[in-house]
């Protein structure tokens, strides 16, 4: 089997509130995942994480309600381990480490999700998905 069919059974977790970064990733990611929830803000992705144990989580910056990075450092916290990927809208190299601390694996800047995110992707699923 190919690395996108192992793909294709996998549930991602995408917490994002804008509808046009909504349909942005869902496009980018339907040909590798089938299996897509989308949370609105940190509150929802903390309670979908309670019930469904995802392959992989992509987290917009941006979210409402609480913090998303308190969010992540919290999950890190309770020794949650998912293959984390960040959006955020700034290339800056602060930005990027913020993220990292909160034990997200990748960070990827809005502008540039049609070319970096699936080896993103690809990158934070390798371990699971060699065949």
């Amino acid at each position: 089997l190919s690395k996108r069919t192992f793909m294709q059974g996998y549930l991602v977790i995408i917490a994002v509130e804008h509808q046009e970064l909504r349909h942005s990733l869902r496009r980018l990611l339907s040909d590798h995942f089938h299996r897509m929830i989308f949370a609105d803000d940190t509150q929802s992705l903390l309670d979908t994480l309670a019930y469904t144990q995802p392959e992989l989580l992509l987290v917009d910056l941006s979210l409402p309600t609480t913090n998303s990075l308190n969010a992540l450092r919290e999950l890190k916290s309770n020794d949650v381990q998912i293959p984390t990927i960040v959006v955020g809208d700034y290339d800056e190299v602060e930005a990027e480490d913020e993220a990292r601390s909160t034990g997200c694996m990748s960070y990827v800047v809005r502008s540039k999700l049609c070319t970096d995110l699936i080896p993103l992707v690809n990158k934070a699923l390798d371990g699971r998905t060699a065949s």
